[in-house]
């Protein structure tokens, strides 16, 4: 504006107009990825997609592959936390892929998932390194070219080595939610990368807290990543890494004082997880003092802190008054001094912050807002005092309805918002509250996502996990009510083992030479830029948590299965590995680049320690004695006779010797193209050595595993197995008719029991019975929606009885409204009340709860549901098996009765009971319930744990049991004849058809050694996928194991000696072939060896254990049964006496059947069973006694002494009561009582003689974790 127009203005007496000064234009800030960096991602997601298609699995696998993908297929809800943003992403697959069946579909999006996730980890490895580079004095002069041919390998190596990880890869390639949970972490890694890279663009930080929420969604335990996060955001930002430790410290001091109020019981008696947080909390507020001393030099910064804190306080304030308004919080007449403080806390706090704002504001008149400043600041002052007086009961004006309140708090919230407003004019406020807050709530949002889960629960998925539709539901599937909770490690001892896990685990998955390599970017870390520092700082932050922490948390056993369960774990963990092996390798190649002469010796000599590495590997997998000095190696490393292990160790050898030689041949220039050779190839090392543990090309066991229990394959025609109805109706009307199965019954209601039992049918009737047969060419007749699938396992747990309650008996099921219900307080529900935030969410749950019916109807018209009800357990049902329980397990308690790993105590007079023992038995009576109350309805079972009531009504039905209407006097020999011919024949799908009754166990054994250990495949006609799928081993074995527990539980309740016999030869038969199965199957060597140690064959037993630890060697378990045995061996007595008593005990059982009133014979028949260690067996025989009319008083109270010395109980009270106060109608043969000398030699011959009673009535082996106890006969208990 010119100068004459100024003095103008001036001179009318007219404020002169401002001048525009030009702002300077933002610096642009140039992408962070280039163009080399996303061509190192397209091609390493390229490639790891091509190699995860061609080893998909085809079908349906095991463990949770049929529950996933059911849960995918009807968007519903999985297992907790329930995975909603993988639901929805994966039912995109089931819907957009028209191809193949769905567990195919699904396993797709998780081989995509995995593919895009090791792209990133390249491209952040890629970039990482030229970031890296770029920093580095001594390395800015490196040639472009050869920059960024270090980086795209090095991104490459890094997403290669992760994709074809075990851990990864074994995921990637059947339905499973690890890939797109490592997906989304790994997307967390790149926003905030991008955020340190320019940290003023503040929403790439916002898109990574945004996406830690989605992680937590997609798996929980990635939330110990969260310090690594904010460690990473204090070295890149030390203000806001300031901020974000002073909130973790408040979080810790509240969570201090609502323990100490007894608010947080989940510490009370879990104090390793106290140390834990105690630990975290305490780190953080010194994190907190050290960042605030660097950071808050002035005056200004405390004095705004101090703001903060009082904003804070009055706004929580607020919230505070208008819960009480809306009666969310119900104070009633109460007048406490706690209330009183609050109270004047708040105003306190409220007053501390407004007073001095105003006093501080400019004042000027010609401001027009001034008054409006004042109109809103009245306005709020007024709703404060309203909101007060309706507190404290003085006034009911503004809550007595609905409409009056939300108009109150309408008006109040846009006058508090609008002062907030004025007020920031005057002075900045909330600096350090407000990025604090904005991070929390994108990490809100993120997590927010598991409000999708009850919204698909309102349909009625037919997988409904937890019932989430209820709040209560909700809330128990996303704490993982289920579930044991955490019980961190709490030993320096375990500790310790648990570091070497995660050392061998590393090792296993990338190799010794890939770690060293590792280890570069740490002698380069002062060297670095703060930049680069900050970034790589957070990767060994997280790195920490998603291990250490993690590991500690997770606490597993050293045993394979617990190895086995953690593993997938700890995927995001070797994502920081990868990244920096990635780094290492783009280092050690800009040293060559560089400084070559002054670095050769360091390069030769590298691949000098990893020839000898790969060398002493190649030595021990090409021994041929496994009992060598070699034996196991270092890491676990193992002989093996397969042609891919032994040529993975030779190229590895060689790879290794090329590296050498190329350094060895370069003197004076540097061999880059020998160095970027190598680096191309050595993926290939990790490609060839994850291949046979982790491809799924062509395994169909979890498909057998849950088509075949439906429909059992017969020998066809060609003498191959077959499902063809047509074949199988000529089959049935043929010469073999008795020993070929018919498909199961129509309406069969189907107790599933282990993982693969239940979620493989439930994924066949819901999902494979509803394709096109087109999709299904392996049986395009399959359709079995008629059938009525129910878990075992769950049914103490009350939401799933509603689950199945709203599937199979829909009429009885009421479902209260989610919305209403999680915005009722304690209170609330207390005084039958609502209060007005939950009304205002009524339509929603209307509007919802319309929708779910209406698609819940189209599914029930699609015959999703049988159309016809069963009869389920009502919470009535519920609560009084419940209570019969704890009455009975009170009793046994109190009579020490209780049975193995039983865990009932009694705090403050009341009965507890807790642990997996006690809620099998509570599911086995529900199971009961269903069973009596649907009459109609055939029974399946696939077992889990045995349940003792079943064994009388359980027949063989291919790989499952049947449960008969009424007890089976008997297992036929047709019955037997028909399971044995059909496991022989199935048996040649797994490990072919060898074993058969004079088949040795020593020749089991040598086959485990040969052929599952060492993988010398000479002369093995069976499957090799099978010996290479641990878990189809563990199901197939488990499958078999069952069924051989009819037979025990049969031979162990034996009327005749030749039932007796016929029943041991085919429980034998069973275990043998489920030990084939799968030699370090805990379940089948304790079935099998305990069935062995009643006939003395201890030898045997002690050959299976010792096979068994060698491929558990760490199994604590097994290591105590197996010097148990050995001792039993030692003591002699055993073997000897059951040779002794054999004739004598089939004598005896003769004359029992005889005479079954005979006290005397029966006295000595159950003392050579006690000697013999089967005291089921005793039990039975003092029972038949006791129930038969034949014994009189004398013979009834000498089982009642025996009973008493035996510490029976409940036995004892049931002989006092029904046997000795009853008239007997039929006087027994002449009985000396205990008091002549031959009754108290027979009651003292059953003490001497008896082993510590186990509480095992019903006598079948049982799968549990105590070890079998051998005693000579006259150990007393």
């Amino acid at each position: 504006m010119s100068t004459e127009k100024l003095r103008s203005a001036k001179a009318q007496g007219r404020s002169a107009p401002k001048q525009t000064v030009p702002t300077s234009a933002k610096p642009i800030t140039p992408p962070l990825f280039r163009r080399i960096d996303w061509l190192t991602f397209g091609l390493t997601a390229l490639l790891v997609f091509i190699g995860y298609y061609l080893t998909l699995a085809p079908d349906l696998t095991l463990e949770d592959s049929g529950e996933l993908a059911t849960g995918s297929f009807y968007a519903g809800v999985p297992h907790p936390p329930g995975y909603p943003v993988w639901t929805i992403f994966t039912w995109l697959f089931t819907v957009l892929v028209p191809y193949s069946n769905i567990a195919w579909r699904v396993a797709l999006a998780s081989a995509v998932s995995g593919a895009l996730a090791c792209g990133l980890i390249a491209l952040i490895a890629s970039r990482g390194s030229s970031m890296i580079l770029e920093g580095i004095e001594e390395f800015k002069g490196i040639d472009r070219r050869r920059e960024n041919a270090l980086c795209v390998l090095a991104g490459y190596v890094s997403g290669m080595l992760i994709g074809f990880n075990g851990f990864m890869w074994s995921q990637a390639v059947i339905v499973e939610v690890y890939p797109f949970s490592l997906l989304s972490f790994v997307g967390v890694l790149c926003c905030l990368l991008r955020w340190i890279y320019a940290p003023h663009q503040k929403r790439y930080l916002h898109w990574a807290l945004f996406l830690f929420g989605v992680c937590f969604t997609n798996h929980q335990t990635l939330i110990v990543a969260a310090m690594g996060i904010e460690v990473a955001i204090a070295a890149a930002q030390p203000r806001l890494g300031r901020d974000l430790f002073l909130g973790n410290g408040v979080i810790f001091l509240v969570c201090m004082v609502l323990k100490a109020n007894g608010k947080l019981p989940g510490f009370e008696n879990n104090r390793p997880l106290f140390v834990i947080f105690i630990v975290i909390g305490v780190l953080s507020i010194k994190a907190w003092i050290w960042l605030a001393t660097k950071t808050m030099k002035r005056t200004e910064d405390w004095a705004a802190l101090g703001r903060d804190i009082l904003m804070s306080v009055g706004a929580g304030y607020l919230v505070f008054l208008v819960l009480i308004e809306s009666g969310a919080i119900y104070i009633g007449e109460s007048r406490s001094s706690g209330l009183a403080l609050a109270h004047l806390a708040g105003f306190g706090a409220l007053a501390a912050f407004v007073i001095p704002s105003l006093t501080s504001r400019d004042k000027s008149v010609a401001d027009p807002r001034a008054k409006w400043q004042n109109v809103v600041l009245g306005l709020m002052a007024f709703y404060i005092l309203t909101l007060f007086s309706t507190a404290v009961g003085k006034t009911t004006l503004f809550n007595r309805n609905l409409p009056v309140f939300v108009v109150h708090n309408l008006v109040g919230l846009v006058s508090v918002l609008a002062s907030g407003w004025f007020l920031m004019r005057s002075k900045k406020y909330g600096t350090f509250v407000f990025p604090v807050a904005i991070l929390a709530g994108l990490w809100l949002l993120g997590a927010a996502f598991y409000f999708y889960m009850p919204l698909a629960s309102m349909t009625n998925p037919p997988l409904n996990w937890g019932y989430p539709r209820t709040w209560d539901g909700f809330l128990h599937a996303l704490t993982r009510g289920q579930y044991e909770q955490t019980h961190p490690t709490s030993s320096l001892g375990r500790f310790v083992d648990q570091m070497g896990i995660l050392l061998n685990g590393a090792v296993d998955e990338f190799n010794l030479a890939y770690l060293l390599i590792g280890l570069v970017p740490f002698f380069f870390f002062a060297r670095m830029q703060k930049r680069e520092q900050a970034w790589f700082a957070g990767l060994v932050a997280m790195y920490l948590g998603l291990a250490v922490l993690l590991m500690m948390l997770l606490n597993p056993s050293s045993d394979r299965q617990g190895k086995e369960m953690s593993r997938v774990f700890f995927t995001a963990s070797h994502v920081m590995i990868s990244l920096c092996v990635g780094y290492g390798m783009t280092l050690f190649g800009a040293m060559m680049a560089t400084q070559y002469s002054r670095y050769r010796t360091f390069g030769w000599c590298g691949g000098a320690v990893v020839a000898a590495i790969a060398i002493y590997t190649a030595t021990v997998i090409f021994q041929s004695d496994k009992e060598s000095l070699l034996s196991r190696g270092v890491f676990g490393l193992e002989a093996s006779h397969d042609r891919l292990v032994r040529g993975t160790a030779v190229f590895s050898v060689a790879l290794a010797a090329f590296a050498i030689a190329v350094f060895l041949v370069a003197r004076a220039r540097a061999p880059m193209l020998g160095l970027l050779l190598i680096y191309a190839v050595m993926p290939a090392k990790s490609v060839l050595s994850h291949w046979s543990d982790n491809e799924e090309r062509g395994h169909l066991f979890g498909y057998w595993f849950g088509h075949d229990m439906f429909t059992p394959p017969f020998v066809g025609p060609g003498g191959k197995l077959s499902y063809d109805p047509q074949q199988r109706a000529e089959a049935m009307k043929g010469a073999n008719a008795k020993l070929v199965y018919p498909e199961m019954a129509r309406d069969t209601i189907l107790f599933g029991g282990t993982d693969p039992g239940r979620f493989c049918p439930t994924y066949m009737i819901f999902c494979e019975s509803f394709i096109p047969p087109g999709c299904k060419p392996r049986d395009p007749n399959f359709d079995r929606r008629d059938v009525y699938i129910i878990t075992q396992n769950a049914l103490a747990d009350g939401t799933y009885l509603e689950y199945i309650r709203a599937h199979y008996n829909r009429s009885t099921q009421m479902d209260r409204p989610f919305f209403q219900d999680m915005l009722r307080s304690k209170s609330d529900f207390e005084r039958h009340s609502t209060n007005y935030f939950a009304r205002l969410v009524a339509p929603l749950d209307r509007y919802f709860t319309n929708l779910g019916a209406r698609i819940e109807k189209r599914r029930r018209d699609q015959g999703v549901y049988p159309p016809r009800e069963i009869i389920t357990p009502s919470p009535g049902d519920h609560e009084q098996v419940f209570n019969e329980y704890m009455i009975d397990a009170q009793r046994r308690l109190q009579l020490n009765q209780l049975k193995p790993g039983e865990d009932v105590r009694i705090v403050d007079n009341r009965v507890t009971v807790q642990g997996q023992v006690a809620v099998m038995s509570i599911n086995g009576l529900l199971t009961k319930v269903i069973f009596d109350k649907n009459p109609t309805n055939e029974f399946y079972v696939e077992e889990s744990f045995p349940l003792d009531w079943m064994y009388p009504y359980l027949e063989p039905y291919g790989i499952i049991m049947k449960i008969n209407r009424q007890p089976l006097p008997e297992v036929t020999e047709e019955m037997v004849k028909r399971d044995h011919e059909f496991w022989s024949q199935y048996s040649q799908r797994l490990i072919g058809n060898w074993i058969t009754y004079d088949t040795s166990v020593k020749d089991i054994c040598d086959f485990a050694q040969r052929v599952n250990e060492r993988k010398d495949y000479k002369g093995f006609n069976g499957d090799r996928k099978f010996i290479r799928d641990d878990q189809a081993q563990k199901s197939f074995s488990k499958l078999r194991s069952s069924i051989g527990g009819i037979y025990t539980w049969r031979y162990t309740y034996a009327k005749t000696t030749a039932e007796k016999e016929r029943m041991f030869k085919e429980a034998d038969f069973a275990f043998r072939q489920a030990f084939a199965f799968c030699p370090f199957s805990p379940e089948a060597v304790f079935r099998y060896t305990s069935l062995l140690a009643t006939v003395g064959r201890l030898e045997d037993a002690e050959r299976i254990v010792e096979t068994a630890l060698r491929f558990d060697h760490d199994n604590v378990t097994l290591q105590s049964w197996s010097n148990q045995l050995k001792g039993a061996k030692q003591q002699g007595p055993i073997q000897t006496q059951f040779m002794q008593n054999q004739p004598k005990l089939s004598q005896l059982e003769q004359q029992f059947q005889t005479n079954p009133g005979d006290g005397k014979v029966a006295f000595e028949l159950a003392s050579v069973y006690l000697q013999m260690h089967q005291t089921s067996a005793a039990f039975h025989i003092l029972d038949q006694l006791a129930d038969s009319p034949q014994a009189d008083a004398n013979a009834l109270l000498a089982v009642a002494k025996a009973y008493a010395q035996l510490a029976q109980g409940a036995k004892l009270a049931g002989v006092l009561a029904g046997g000795l106060v009853r008239p007997r109608l039929h006087a027994g043969a002449p009985w000396k009582n205990q008091g002549s000398p031959g009754g108290a030699e027979q009651g003292a011959g059953i003490k001497r003689s008896t082993a510590r009673q186990t509480a095992d009535g019903a006598g079948p082996a049982k799968k549990r974790c105590h070890q079998p106890k051998f005693r000579r006969a006259s150990e007393s208990p």
